[in-house]
């Protein structure tokens, strides 16, 4: 849809001094108007990050405990990770849960049914809040918002590896599937669950700037080890060759004084 179109024209006053400079003036404001307008429908389209975004980007988010600025912290979460993992797998917490959840529920329909004989004012009745809460739209929306944008670039990047815009990232994808499928063959789910959690730290720490800098310095360290070699090896072969040429030297003395 086209921009709207205003048109100025100007009213003379008789007692204008000054009619061009008055045009001016209001074709000024109205371009000021025109180009707020424009700017504040574009930050509404654009919108506020949304409560998802909100939560990754705040301090206390899973981002933040897995992008290795914080080394301690990162390796904290991924032992707390760990220990929640084999807990699942060694304690039967899903049981427990479910036990726990059956009594709960059964002791207050005992105690609602046996309450209603005595009366409609049950125990149960007086606990219970007059409004039940919601979650509040602004919130539900934003998060809506955050899902659709997040799947709509899982499918943008899907397509864009699919159709080898990026060689790397394709191949990369390529080298993860084979290594998932043949990996699934031999190891149990619990442990896939592991490897995968590692592998998610693992990735995050080599595209981190720490990452970056450990790379680096491992860069400037070969090279300088190489260029100690280089170094070394120019010096043994001037050495040897001086001696080979002291060698010769000696034959040939030797050799003249014989004669």
């Amino acid at each position: 849809m086209s921009e709207p179109t205003y048109v100025v024209m100007p009213l003379q006053a008789d007692n204008a001094q000054d009619p061009q400079l008055e045009t001016e003036k209001i074709a000024s404001a109205v371009q000021r108007s025109l180009h707020k307008a424009r700017n504040s429908k574009n930050d509404d389209e654009q919108g506020e990050a949304g409560s998802l975004k909100e939560t990754i980007y705040n301090q206390g988010s899973l981002y933040k405990s897995i992008n290795w600025e914080d080394p301690i912290r990162t390796l904290s979460s991924y032992i707390g990770a760990l220990s929640i993992l084999f807990m699942i797998h060694y304690v039967p917490l899903t049981q427990m849960v479910l036990k726990a959840g059956a009594m709960a529920l059964g002791v207050m329909s005992v105690t609602e049914y046996v309450s209603r004989w005595f009366g409609s004012d049950t125990l149960l009745a007086r606990l219970r809040p007059r409004e039940y809460r919601k979650i509040p739209e602004s919130t539900l929306n934003s998060a809506l918002k955050d899902i659709h944008d997040l799947v709509q670039g899982f499918v943008v990047q899907f397509q864009r590896i699919i159709f080898v815009q990026d060689l790397d990232k394709t191949f990369a994808a390529f080298l993860g599937i084979t290594a998932l499928y043949w990996t699934i063959k031999i190891v149990n789910p619990f442990w896939l669950a592991v490897l995968s959690l590692s592998s998610v730290y693992i990735v995050s720490l080599v595209n981190s700037s720490r990452g970056d800098e450990v790379r680096h310095d491992a860069k400037i360290g070969g090279k300088e080890l190489a260029d100690t070699a280089i170094e070394n090896e120019n010096a043994i072969a001037q050495e040897s060759k001086a001696k080979a040429e002291e060698i010769c030297l000696n034959v040939q003395e030797t050799t003249m004084s014989g004669e």
